[in-house]
């Protein structure tokens, strides 16, 4: 019995070694074939995973290449305007910049077919720089007129529409390929899932680990992908952010543009905008968003900020470190994003929450955009100005009058309002001149136009028109309304003095002419005219007064009369 026992043993066991060789070898050749498909799966996804970065890389040389380019016709049109050398150096040195990058782009590997657009890109890209020097030769050589008309043809916007169109096409495809390999990426993870069951308890064992690093790959990939997809949406909305800002006439107007983008880029950030006074000394709350229950100080002054003071991003995450004066509530987390032009701050931003980590570099990113066009809005702004305005009393100019004078015409015709003119003169200012020198006449007539401004109403225009004649334009002003504040100002001359060189100058007269719609005149040449000819009416009569469109004609009356 023994024997059959020992021998039923012996039996089982090499039953069971035979069995456990089988279900060896078995799940070695499963462990063989699903490593030898996991290894191949893993090598495609390997492929994937570095074309994915190719792209990446790709799209930032795409964009720094785009944006470079806008910088450096920036510079140029800064250098054309202005003929300051320092934008030259700079358009020069973004230029060099902009060939690095295109030297990145062309020698990049890429799909054949893609390379054709990028090779028509980098063409176009050319082209446009060489509208650019053109600009520059002919600012150089012609004048900034001759660089005026050549704009006006539209030769660089067309070039810049082409360029814009080229480099959206390339993205569009990229994004493509991104979305491509992004399905491909899922299909080897559905791949490996299903191949997970069909192993043994031994083969699952000895695969746990090469599957979690895979999923930690495909993981890491989607995460890339994701991340990446919405990078693209926030260089769109930059990119839109970046062009709106271009057609900007204003800072107004670009307040509410800011508004309006930094809330879609920036969701769940409370922050501000604050730009640099003319006097330098304070910045002063432009717009905020998400803000309505956090506190945002009116104004900033450059000392009271580290960003400001240091000309870089500070950020103060904890309550520990060392904070700002315009924000010393600890409870929050803040960061202050300079916006720099040219090396000169010209205002800031400011995000609060109680994490700022996770926008810091695209805030630093859209910074970099928001100064660059404020830096040419402000510029816009101000070769306005000076196209407008008189530059010695500060008054509007001539050119300035013809345009507003037809527009309140209409405005008055329309609203079935009055209007009134008023030409003002001061009185033997040719005798003041002669007697006392052309900068004690230039400094007397700076005074007045400040005494002009100080009796005007906001919706008033006070213009110089030439020489020492000025004309006020009052909306909504009857001529009795016009007479008395003509009155005002002749009577608040007695009180003006001008001190040149130590001495007091002797005090000055004016005398007025005042003409009104609709009882003088239905346009404005001929209000003008009226107004005119009252002023000399007032001057003939001894000066030092105020006479009206009605006095000539009552004068005109008598002479008919005799």
């Amino acid at each position: 019995m023994s024997c059959v026992i020992q021998s039923y043993k012996q039996t089982a066991m090499s039953r069971l070694k035979r069995n456990l060789a089988i279900f060896f070898i078995l799940a070695v050749a499963i462990l063989g074939s699903l490593t030898m498909v996991t290894l191949v799966i893993a090598r495609q996804e390997l492929d994937n995973n570095q074309l994915s970065m190719q792209s990446t890389a790709r799209l930032l040389v795409m964009e720094n290449l785009v944006t470079t380019l806008f910088e450096s016709e920036s510079s140029q049109r800064a250098y054309t305007v202005t003929g300051q050398p320092f934008f030259l150096d700079e358009h020069w040195l973004q230029r060099r910049q902009l060939e690095q990058y295109l030297t990145q782009l062309l020698e990049a590997e890429m799909p054949a077919g893609q390379r054709r657009d990028v090779e028509h890109l980098a063409d176009l890209v050319r082209q446009r720089t060489a509208i650019m020097d053109r600009l520059i030769e002919t600012a150089n050589t012609q004048g900034q007129e001759a660089v005026i008309a050549e704009i006006a043809g539209g030769e660089g916007k067309r070039s810049m529409d082409a360029i814009r169109a080229a480099s959206a096409r390339l993205t569009d495809a990229e994004r493509r390929r991104m979305s491509g390999r992004s399905a491909t990426a899922n299909r080897h993870l559905i791949q490996l899932l299903t191949m997970v069951p069909m192993a043994s308890a031994v083969s699952l064992l000895l695969f746990i680990i090469a599957i979690a690093f895979t999923l930690a790959a495909l993981r890491r990939n989607k995460e890339l992908v994701d991340e990446l997809t919405e990078t693209g949406s926030d260089i769109r909305l930059i990119n839109q952010l970046s062009s709106s800002l271009q057609s900007s006439d204003s800072r107004e107007d670009a307040a509410q543009i800011l508004n309006h983008y930094m809330v879609e880029l920036f969701p769940d950030k409370a922050g501000a905008l604050y730009l640099m006074r003319a006097s330098r000394n304070m910045l002063e709350l432009t717009t905020a968003w998400n803000a309505s229950d956090v506190a945002m100080p009116l104004a900033i002054a450059p000392a009271d900020c580290w960003a400001l003071r240091l000309g870089r991003t500070y950020e103060a995450a904890s309550p520990n470190d060392l904070r700002c004066h315009h924000n010393t509530d600890s409870s929050t987390a803040y960061l202050c994003v300079p916006l720099m032009a040219q090396g000169d701050i010209i205002g800031m931003i400011h995000f609060r929450d109680h994490s700022m980590e996770d926008i810091k570099p695209l805030a630093q990113f859209t910074a970099t955009h928001i100064g660059a066009a404020l830096a040419g809005i402000s510029l816009r702004e101000t070769l306005r100005q000076q196209s407008i305005k008189d530059p010695l009393t500060g008054l509007f100019n001539r050119r300035y009058l013809e345009e507003t004078l037809e527009r309140e015409m209409h405005r008055a015709k329309r609203n079935n309002s009055p209007l009134s003119l008023v030409m003002l003169d001061i009185d033997h200012f040719k005798q003041f001149n002669d007697r006392y020198g052309h900068p004690a006449g230039d400094l007397l007539l700076k005074e007045f136009g400040n005494n002009l401004r100080a009796h005007v109403r906001g919706q008033d225009i006070a213009c110089r028109y030439g020489g020492e004649e000025f004309i006020l334009v009052l909306p909504d002003a009857t001529a009795a309304q016009a007479h008395e504040r003509a009155e005002t100002i002749r009577q608040s001359l007695v009180s003006l003095t001008v001190d040149y060189q130590g001495v007091r100058l002797p005090a000055i007269t004016a005398s007025f002419g005042v003409a009104a719609y609709p009882v003088d005149g239905d346009d404005w040449e001929s209000l003008q005219r009226l107004a005119d000819r009252a002023l000399y009416y007032a001057k003939a009569n001894g000066r030092d007064q105020v006479a009206t469109a009605t006095d000539t004609i009552e004068q005109d009356s008598r002479v008919v009369n005799q």
